[in-house]
């Protein structure tokens, strides 16, 4: 089963509103500390970078979900419940008894067995 777009492109809006808290953050730590903490930055840049990333791949599987709709085979016609379904053409004419058999397996002795009466 394969993701879908809409799946990637949420994930890269919620990664990137969660790093640019996390830049926030570190951004109102700098401005009262005067530190900079390495992990506060790094965890940003990488939820940044995964934001972007996802968002490629929704744009990837976007793509793919295009030309699956381009080359997916024509539906076929659903089925009612209780009726058959049977596409007409000559290949589902109604054949006679008997039709299609070798003679030598075709019954010769006049007996029809549906029709007894005969």
């Amino acid at each position: 089963m394969r993701i879908k777009s809409g799946v990637w492109y949420w994930l890269a809006v919620a990664s990137g509103a969660v790093g640019m808290l996390y830049a926030l953050g570190f951004a109102g730590s700098i401005e009262a500390l005067g530190v900079i903490s390495d992990t506060d930055f790094i965890t940003a840049m990488v939820l940044l970078l995964l934001a972007l990333f996802f968002a490629r791949l929704g744009d990837h599987a976007a793509e793919r979900e295009v030309q699956r709709r381009k080359h997916r085979p024509p539906p076929r016609p659903h089925q009612r419940a209780g009726v058959p379904a049977e596409p007409e053409g000559r290949m589902n004419a109604k054949k006679p008894v008997g039709a299609g058999t070798p003679a030598s397996l075709q019954r010769d002795d006049g007996l029809n067995p549906h029709h007894p009466e005969e």
